[in-house]
């Protein structure tokens, strides 16, 4: 079978064979995805109840679609022989984990047992049985998420028998009362199931074990399990024991009703069964789960053997890293801080400088020169110099300027007024003393005012 290629899957190695078949690793070569392939054995194939069984696993299984059960991608015939395509989990079962470890701590057994629950919390809303709950099925991948596989001798409530009354299916450490006495089962025949998968991970051991299948059976009819306090080694708290009791009561109405109550009672979890799918992905925080050799193992018949695998090569815990997405928006998002912070500072600086603006002032007005140089001031002088020189005739009437009389500043008016007084005097004493016209009047009175 190796390297053979069946429809579009290629076989690549044996992982194991069990009573039904064999189960391979193989390809699809069609999404170049990893496979399980497990197949009918030859001599089985012709019977036709067999088959059936077959086919009915197939059927169960692809009506389960949960991150803790092993999925179903492909049921075919090919020739004479039956072949089924599952996910290939690549971990190592549970009953591996414990045969190298011994007992496991109490806060990692409660994290497998929780997903567990999970798996098969779906699987009975489904209507699906699983009916062979041991470690051997419980698979654990390399990131901590716990697979629950082989559903090969499960049964969908409702549907008819196919096995004969009172004839036992499943392994015999593991299976309720109610199954050997050959009573209808329900969904809390796979909890009794697993509260002795709870008791073998903090025992190290079974709870009943015995030389004989009668003296196994009687056990699980009669017996309590053992106390863990008892347990040379074991640090199990009297809580486990109290839970341990009531998932193994001989009674079905004494014991959990539902896996998810079953979940909720276990110490130590703060989530149920839902979260714990939801997170399911975590690393379980054992030490001694890192340290076991990575197996791949997939759905298979009781007694697969399974073979060493490559290990994983990624870290258990590695880094989070930004996805490029949100690096671009974080670039996007400081280039506008910074353009917004640089326009504010600009309309900052643009106010302050039309505050520090003063208007001009404006200078004085000057008034202009004369053309023969002579100022404003002294014109007054030159009008009483023409009237003493004139001698009677005719002096044409002068007009002083308003302005030529005022100055900017009342002290230098008055001196001014004062100058101009005296001059005026000053012309008059070389002339008549007596005013022989009214011209001279005139020039006085324009200096009194």
């Amino acid at each position: 079978m190796i390297g053979k290629t069946i429809q579009n899957y290629r076989i690549v190695s044996e992982l194991g064979v069990g009573a039904m078949g064999a189960v391979y690793e193989g390809v699809d070569t069609f999404v170049e995805r990893p496979v399980a392939i497990k197949v009918l054995r030859a001599e089985l194939a012709r019977q036709p109840e067999l088959i059936e069984r077959f086919r009915s696993e197939a059927i169960t299984l692809a009506r389960l679609n949960h991150p803790n059960v092993a999925l179903l991608y492909n049921f075919f015939r090919e020739g004479e022989d039956y072949y089924m395509a599952m996910e290939f989990v690549r971990g190592q079962s549970l009953e591996s984990i414990i045969r190298s470890s011994g007992r496991l701590q109490a806060d990692f057994a409660a994290r497998i047992l929780a997903q567990t629950l999970d798996g098969l919390a779906h699987a009975h809303s489904m209507g699906v049985l699983h009916r062979d709950i041991k470690p051997a099925n419980i698979l654990v991948t390399r990131d901590g998420r716990v697979k629950v596989t082989d559903f090969g001798i499960a049964r969908v409530l409702g549907s008819s028998r196919m096995t004969r009354h009172g004839r036992i299916i499943g392994t015999l450490e593991y299976i309720a009362p109610e199954r050997i006495r050959g009573d209808e089962s329900d969904s809390r025949s796979d909890l009794y199931a697993a509260g002795v998968v709870l008791y073998e991970m903090l025992a190290g051991k079974l709870p009943f074990t015995a030389q004989t299948d009668f003296e196994l059976i009687k056990a699980h009819l009669e017996l309590e399990p053992p106390v863990l306090e008892q347990i040379s080694g074991s640090t199990a708290s009297a809580a486990w024991d109290a839970i341990i009791h009531k998932a193994m009561a001989k009674s079905v109405e004494q014991r959990f009703q539902t896996a998810e109550e079953f979940a909720q009672a276990l110490p130590g979890l703060e989530s149920s069964p839902r979260t714990a799918a939801r997170t399911a992905s975590t690393p379980l925080g054992s030490s001694r789960l890192a340290a076991a050799p990575a197996l791949s193992v997939s759905a298979a018949e009781p007694g697969l053997s399974t073979v060493p695998a490559a290990a994983s090569s990624a870290p258990a815990h590695a880094p989070v890293r930004k996805s490029p997405l949100m690096m671009v928006l974080l670039a996007a998002t400081g280039v506008m801080v910074a353009l917004l912070v640089f326009t504010i500072v600009l309309r900052i600086r643009a106010s302050s400088a039309a505050k520090s603006e003063i208007p001009a002032v404006q200078a004085p007005v000057q008034l202009p020169s004369t053309a023969g140089g002579t100022s404003p001031a002294s014109q007054p002088l030159d009008i009483l110099k023409q009237a003493n020189d004139s001698s009677g005739s005719a002096q044409p009437d002068v007009a002083l300027p308003a302005d030529s009389l005022s100055g900017n500043d009342s002290k230098s008016k008055a001196a001014s007024a004062a100058d101009r007084r005296a001059a005026a005097l000053r012309a008059l004493e070389g002339g008549d003393s007596k005013p022989k016209d009214s011209k001279r009047s005139k020039a006085l009175k324009a200096l009194d005012q």
